[in-house]
């Protein structure tokens, strides 16, 4: 009996979730909120329902409904909007069976498996059996007495009692109670009624025991559903052969033949106008009068009323039924979400249609793309889903941001919305900005989402970007990768202080990998390709960082080993975006924090003590090409004892990697899977195609041999990188003659070998320089007091590369061999070195005007036009800042144009609602202006600070 009971359980179960996955959802129409008798409104994830499978509901006494949901958490009402609850914001489990409000207020969710969780308006607290006195973890049933004690009953422990300090347990062992079994619960004052699953009803008054079964009393059945006690203290109890009522002296039982919808009873409810609702598997039966004391004895028969879909009911099967002290009914159904009778009323308005931005590079269809389930889950939930195409690589971010802008029209233009919500992954989140922060914009976009976008740029996959910079020139979006770019990118571009900006990022240090902590990757704080610093790295007063357990994407390993990233499973999608995204625009930092986003990110604090001492290094990067059936094998120095990754990355066909240690132990991902200090890992994402890694715990110094084996019958070769990251106290760093250079002037490269012993003398120190166009020259630095590196034997490097004859960014990878600490180092290190073309400047003339488009009075802009002198046919983007006269920022914008040879004229036009909400006297000062050739990626060719002061304008012109 019991395995069969488990077995239905179970089935149960998995023919919710496949009901709750497939039932299908429609654009509700509004009611119209009117007088008249009372109608059936029915809200279900359209309108922000968790779930339209509903396994309970309660009604707390300011008239707020929570609703418990089998897999999404609880919903609460609050008689406009639904906010969810799910276990991103602290409750136990999504698979919710019963919910409670007790006598104080706080909300009870108990779950099937994970135990009970407890709202106090805060937080959510967890209890479970293993630290608490709960009988067990699989919740069934909620209720509280008059004396406010939280009775809990168990699927096989049987009922807990907690009276706000301690708990005690009710067993068929210890006490008079019939079954561990539990399936309902309810109070008559301080009088428990407990349903059992296979022994009838139970009673306990507080000191003694009594149960009523087929076997010694009229109970229809043995399997209780549900309880309910009405005014008279009458006790109705439903069952799968109809409700049985108990007047304390006789049974009498009402069935189909009595008028009952079905004869399968799953919840009961008095109703403050003395109603008894019956929900039923075959819609909902109500009974006019019957919880009021006139009724001297039970009926022969019942008058009852039934509502059905066809009357607005959301669907025929009822799970639960609660009366809202209003004198609304809320019911809720398997299926169908949730519908209440009473006063008609507006449904919450449709939500903005919401825009998906894809990262660096990903399907052109939806269906194929990273965001395939994040779009099911939005359309799920009642959101008009358009998936941004024409964005590639092979674009820049402005002319992404075009390609933006058109989807952003279509969507507006095809729902009627004045406005949508961006949510970008990764590079996506650079283009939503291209747009937002420039003149494209036009007040149409409410808030971004950014998933693991790389403010700062890649700092840590760099060696990798520019290698891929070099085998891909014509793919601009690559350096714009680059924190070289992103330091540029940043200063001409800045957030739009009226859009709210949520900075997602993953830090895979908080995953839980089966209850063993997160994987030892050995990385820094990230979500495995943009690092916690990178993804955080922008601020302002509506810039709100959030930190998460993601990794970046979802390839096979993730998805296999159900590793959580930004775009499945749903966790970061329940916790921090589908409230969010209901909550259209107005956003202020408080509520943003408290209110609709439970927990903001935190900033990654400077390393201290033993974590500053040792440094995240690598050795060169090996290149090289493979045919079909080919096998390689390249050596890498390991120097230090200690965590090593060994890397290798290439963009298609099938490679494999093999290690051999300094001892010739050979460690192939089946060996390193059997072993507790090795890690394989792998990933695949928009940014970096196929990542095949080992993570040793310990790796011993030495020669390491790489062994790279293609396995794939491709006809084209198929290129690779390869390499060895450390952690060393000997670092390798970087730096020219300046962050920016002109065309055709020297570069001076120094590189630095420094430890906390001093610096690193001797070693063979050699800089690669590809130019734009592909050109590389090789260059010899030298520690000798002669090129340009300080002083000889002080561990600085120089030398200088003559040859910066094009304009463009240049990729520049040094890398260092020699000896320390008696053992062979190699390392590695890289940058990309802006070369401005020089195709245009700033012409020192600037003048301002004022724009009314609407005839209001009022200026929606301040044009601030700027005179440019192209000495080359070229696309540019003028950035500018506007000032107050203390200097702080009022508002800044981006403009683009293609121009001619020539003098021309561009265009800052600064919103006027910018400048309104600054509430800062004129004249304004041009703060900043910075030139830009973005015919590929962004470079800057001039640049001009505090140039232009404004014509006398207040705020209150605009």
């Amino acid at each position: 009996m019991r395995d069969n009971r488990i077995n239905s359980e179970l089935t149960f179960r998995t023919a919710s979730l496949i009901m709750l996955l497939a039932v299908l959802v429609w654009r509700s129409r509004p009611v119209q909120a009117q007088g008249g008798p009372p109608v059936w409104t029915t809200y279900t994830t359209r309108q922000g329902l968790a779930s339209n499978a509903v396994s309970s509901i309660a009604v707390d006494t300011d008239g707020r409904v929570w609703v418990g949901t089998f897999g999404g958490g609880v919903s609460r009402f609050d008689g406009q909007r639904w906010f969810t609850y799910s276990t991103g914001h602290g409750l136990a489990d999504d698979w919710v069976t019963a919910v409670a409000v007790d006598n104080s207020g706080d909300v009870w969710a108990g779950t099937y498996g994970e135990g009970l969780s407890r709202f106090s308006g805060a937080q959510w607290t967890t209890y479970t059996a293993a630290e608490s006195g709960l009988a067990n973890d699989w919740i069934t049933a909620l209720a509280v007495d008059r004396s406010g004690n939280l009775w809990v009953g168990t699927d096989g422990g049987g009922v807990s009692r907690f009276d706000g300090q301690s708990w005690q347990a009710f067993t068929p062992a210890n006490s008079g109670l019939a079954s561990f079994w539990v399936t309902a619960l309810a109070t008559d004052g301080d009088t428990l009624w407990v349903g059992t699953y296979d022994s009838g009803l139970s009673r306990y008054d507080g000191r003694a025991w009594e149960t009523y079964s087929t076997g010694n009393s009229a109970l229809a059945d043995d399997h209780v559903n549900a309880i309910a006690v009405d005014g008279r203290g009458w006790v109705w109890v439903g069952t799968d052969h109809g409700v049985s009522l108990f007047d304390g002296q006789n049974w009498r039982t009402y069935t189909t033949a009595d008028g009952l919808a079905d004869d399968r009873v799953k919840a009961i409810a008095c109703d403050s106008q003395g109603r008894l609702w019956f929900g039923t598997a075959g819609g909902v039966s109500v009974l006019e009068g019957g919880c009021r004391e006139e009724w001297g004895e039970p009926p022969p028969s019942l008058g009852l009323r039934t509502y059905a879909p066809r009357d607005g009911l959301a669907a025929n099967y009822i799970s639960a039924v609660a009366a809202a002290p209003a004198g609304d009914l809320w019911v809720g159904t398997l299926g169908g979400g949730v519908s209440v009778f009473g006063r008609p009323r507006d449904l919450p308005p449709s939500p903005l249609p919401v825009v998906l931005i894809h990262g660096w590079q990903d399907s052109e269809r939806v269906e194929e793309s990273q965001f395939r389930y994040m779009a099911r889950w939005l359309e799920r939930d009642g959101f008009d889903v358009y998936y941004a195409t024409g964005i590639g690589p092979e674009r820049n971010l402005y002319r992404n941001a075009q390609k933006l802008k058109e989807t952003i029209e279509r969507a507006r233009a095809d729902s009627g919305a004045p406005q949508v919500s961006l949510i970008a992954h990764s590079m996506g989140g650079l283009v939503a900005r291209a747009y937002v922060e420039s003149a494209l914009y036009g007040g149409d976009v409410a808030q971004v989402f950014m998933l693991g976008t790389p403010q700062a740029g890649l700092d840590l996959w760099h060696g990798y970007l520019l290698r891929q910079i070099v085998r891909n020139p014509g793919m601009p979006s690559l350096k714009e990768l680059a924190p070289e770019h992103m330091l540029l990118f940043n200063r001409a571009h800045h957030p739009r202080p009226n859009v709210p900006y949520f900075l997602i990022a993953g830090d895979y240090r908080g995953i839980d990998m089966n209850g063993h902590g997160p994987p030892p990757l050995h990385l820094p704080p990230g979500d495995g390709i943009v690092t916690l610093e990178s993804a955080h790295a922008l601020a302002g007063p509506g810039v709100y960082p959030i930190t998460t357990a993601d990794l970046h994407g979802w390839g096979a390993d993730v998805s296999l080993l159900d590793l959580p990233s930004y775009l499945w499973p749903d966790g970061t999608y329940n916790t921090y975006l589908r409230n969010q995204l209901r909550a259209r625009r107005n956003i202020t930092p408080q509520s943003a924090l408290t209110g609709f986003v439970i927990q903001p990110g935190r900033r990654i604090a400077n390393p201290t003590g033993a974590e500053a001492m040792l440094a995240q290094v690598h050795t060169p990067f090996i290149e090289g090409r493979l045919s079909a059936g080919q096998v390689v094998t390249e050596t890498v120095a390991v120097d230090s004892r200690g965590p090593a990754r060994f890397h290798l990355t290439w963009d298609e066909g099938d490679l494999s990697l093999t290690l051999i240690d300094p001892q010739g132990r050979r460690i192939d991902r089946h060996e390193a899977e059997k072993e507790e200090k090795i890690w394989p890992f792998s990933l695949n994402t928009d940014v970096m195609a196929n990542l095949e890694s080992y993570v040793l715990e310990e790796a011993s110094p030495g020669r390491w041999q790489m062994v790279i084996k293609r396995s794939d019958d491709g006809p084209a070769p198929v290129s690779f990188s390869a390499y060895a990251a450390l952690e060393s106290e000997l670092t390798l760093s970087l730096s020219t003659n300046g962050e920016r250079h002109r065309r055709g002037q020297d570069i001076i490269v120094t590189a630095t070998l420094a430890s906390s012993a001093g610096p690193v003398t001797e070693a063979a120190v050699e800089a690669e320089v590809v130019r734009p166009d592909g050109l590389t020259q090789v260059i010899s630095l030298l520690d000798d007091g002669a090129h340009h590196d300080q002083a000889a034997g002080d561990g600085v490097y120089g030398g200088i590369y003559s040859d910066a004859a094009v304009g463009g960014y240049y990729s520049l990878f040094v890398s260092a061999h020699g000896t320390w600490q008696s053992r062979e180092f190699e390392r590695g290190a890289e940058m990309l070195v802006p070369v401005s073309p020089q195709t245009a400047s700033l012409a020192g003339t600037y003048a301002d005007r004022s724009q009314d488009t609407d005839g209001d009075g009022r200026y929606e802009r301040l044009l601030v036009d700027v005179k440019v002198e192209v000495a080359q046919v070229s696309e540019f983007a003028l950035a500018g800042t506007l000032v107050d006269s203390r200097g702080d920022e009022i508002a800044s914008t981006v403009s683009h144009a293609s121009l001619d040879i020539g003098s021309r004229i561009m265009t800052l036009p600064f919103e006027g609602a910018l400048i309104r909400a600054r509430r800062a006297a004129g004249p304004y000062r041009l703060g900043q202006v910075i030139l830009l050739d973005v015919s590929g990626a962004a470079i800057e060719v001039d640049e001009a600070n505090n140039v232009y002061l404004t014509g006398g304008y207040d705020y209150n012109d605009f």
